[in-house]
């Protein structure tokens, strides 16, 4: 099974998520990360395959803050975002 860990500050959008997935039988959502911080927090132990990542999130830092500091560990990074912000786009591409 593929690890995966979501960082979405949505309650109902990750539940929603790690629902769906779940139903495919090809992935185990290890953690439910809502902030950069908790996801940090958890890399070493939780050794995830992949992170599907919101790009706005609360707190310090942003999704595409947390996928440049992932890359460290070599997890590839899936985004997703509700925003139809040009800006949110255009610092996702630098």
């Amino acid at each position: 099974m593929i690890k995966i860990l979501i960082v979405e500050d949505d309650f109902l959008f990750s539940n929603f998520l790690e629902c769906e997935l779940n139903k495919l039988n090809k992935y185990h959502i290890i953690k439910i990360a809502k902030t950069v911080t908790e996801a940090l927090n958890n890399i070493s132990n939780l050794k995830p395959d992949v992170a599907v990542v919101d790009i706005k999130l609360q707190g310090q830092g942003t999704g595409i803050d947390l996928a440049l500091l992932l890359s460290d560990y070599n997890i590839p990074v899936i985004f997703m975002t509700n925003s139809v912000e040009k800006a949110v786009y255009d610092d996702s591409q630098s």
